[in-house]
């Protein structure tokens, strides 16, 4: 059984700044500790990227000193681990940290009801891409509200409110001729 993931200080760190591949003789907790630590330098991690351990591995490839700063690789990074994992379904708790948190929406089940993804819309926390997303979903919904919220949202990208301008529901496609987003040649 592995021992507890043990905190750090950046003194914890110095015997192997010197000769980073001195953390490989190190127990897999404290590889793990230093992989997780956010203070940790890109040398160490280098290490800890190539580790036999693949928990220690992945939490190397997913350190902010290892990927950068949050931009579109680190995230893309981030989600496909997460979609590659059985997080299990916890829709009533993913709904309640999406009305105050980016929660990526692969945490949402199918069956999470339209209502909580429209309200998610509003979260100003929201990252775009994860706007994107849950716009996407509910373009594609069978019922009127999800696909009116869509056609109504002033972030809504130029090929959903090019599917929405043909729907069937002239509601819709008013809602479209009226986002402010909408090209005058797509009313026409």
């Amino acid at each position: 059984m592995m021992e507890l993931l043990r905190s750090l200080t950046i003194s914890d760190l110095k015997p192997f700044l010197a000769d980073p591949t001195q953390l490989n003789t190190q127990s897999v907790a404290l590889q793990l500790a230093v992989a997780s630590y956010s203070p940790t330098p890109r040398p160490l991690l280098e290490v800890l990227v190539h580790s036999p351990h693949a928990i220690v591995a992945e939490a190397a490839q997913l350190h902010i000193n290892w990927v950068g700063e949050i931009s579109e690789d680190g995230q893309n990074a981030v989600e496909e681990v997460l979609k590659s994992r059985y997080i299990g379904q916890n829709d009533k708790l993913a709904v309640e940290l999406l009305k105050i948190a980016p929660v990526p929406p692969c945490f949402l089940s199918e069956w999470v009801p339209n209502q909580y993804l429209i309200q998610a819309l509003s979260n100003p926390y929201l990252p775009p891409r994860y706007h994107l997303q849950l716009l996407e979903r509910l373009a594609k919904e069978p019922s009127l509200e999800p696909r009116l919220q869509v056609a109504e949202d002033p972030q809504t990208p130029l090929a959903l409110l090019e599917s929405l301008a043909g729907d069937f529901e002239l509601a819709i496609r008013l809602s479209v001729s009226y986002n402010p987003s909408c090209p005058p040649e797509l009313v026409r």
